[in-house]
């Protein structure tokens, strides 16, 4: 009923999972950078208009869910003349309970987001799902999407740079900015790779522009497009 599509000219393998750009002949590391779009409108168009607005222009991917496209037809098909179009699934799910389906349902949730962008003339290759399991897997690679698992992380997911009240939430706006770009280059450890930041939590619009701002002139990082980043 759905067949897989054909993604010409996406960079990637399908079923591969991503977690790093691929390494250049010479010169630096490359990144870069995307944004985890959720359900709030507001905050994501907040987020995403900021980093419109900078200076340089910096390459960026958002992946959203499928019915965030059906809701917001008109926000994404504008986003998607200026930054590229990833997807997530059809709708957010309880941390870690889309992946505890039967196959079935993760293939549904795919179907869904990938024919809620075609309904506004979109086609994607690339996927972000909240974690990689064999399904996943085996459903991404059916639907020819590549697999995208930033190397770092706003806010972490993984125990080494979890954020607590102890280490970040107990402080004032203007001292946890430091303390989310610190973690953030403790997970790339200086190597480069995808950064994702999360509109659904406020501190990603608050560190957007100091984020851009140390890329572009303090990393040392080859900033590029999750298209450049894969070949």
């Amino acid at each position: 009923m759905h067949p897989t599509l054909a993604f010409e000219g996406f960079a990637g393998s399908p079923g591969t999972v991503y977690s790093n750009c691929s390494a250049p002949l010479s010169g630096a590391p490359r990144l870069a950078l995307a944004v985890l779009v959720g359900m709030n409108a507001k905050a994501a168009h907040k987020l995403v208009e900021t980093i419109a607005a900078h200076s340089s222009r910096m390459p960026v991917t958002l992946f959203l869910y499928g019915d965030f496209v059906e809701t917001f037809p008109e926000l994404v098909t504008a986003w998607a003349k200026t930054f590229t179009i990833g997807m997530r699934e059809r709708q957010p799910f309880p941390l870690g309970h889309f992946t505890l389906q039967q196959p079935r349902w993760i293939r549904a949730g795919l179907v869904s987001a990938i024919q809620r962008l075609r309904e506004v003339g979109l086609q994607t290759a690339y996927y972000l799902p909240e974690n990689v399991t064999d399904t996943v897997i085996s459903e991404a690679k059916s639907r020819g999407l590549r697999i995208i698992q930033p190397t770092a992380r706003f806010p972490p997911t993984d125990e080494q740079h979890v954020l607590s009240v102890e280490n970040y939430y107990k402080y004032r706006d203007v001292e946890r900015v430091p303390k989310a770009l610190r973690v953030i280059t403790q997970q790339l450890d200086n190597k480069g790779g995808i950064v994702s930041l999360d509109s659904d939590h406020p501190d990603s619009y608050m560190i957007s522009v100091f984020l851009m701002d140390y890329l572009v002139e303090k990393s040392g990082y080859n900033l590029v497009s999750i298209v450049n980043c894969l070949r």
